[in-house]
């Protein structure tokens, strides 16, 4: 997957593809892990305790 977003940002531009393939990465994790905590809220399976888990993690990232 890597691979591929590489051979993109080469099409893109050099410089500019990188940052645009760099964000994308980044940006990924943080999307599924919201779309694990929706799913499960929409499945009927979340609770507080599940999404304290699955976000706190995550926001000790972001304020690093």
């Amino acid at each position: 997957m890597v691979g591929i977003f590489g051979i993109i940002a080469v099409e893109l531009g050099g410089e500019t593809g990188a940052k645009i393939i760099l964000g994308l990465l980044l940006a990924l994790p943080i999307l599924l892990i919201l779309a694990a905590v929706l799913a499960s809220f929409v499945l009927g399976l979340g609770d507080a305790a599940q999404t304290q888990y699955l976000v706190t993690p995550m926001s000790n990232v972001i304020t690093a």
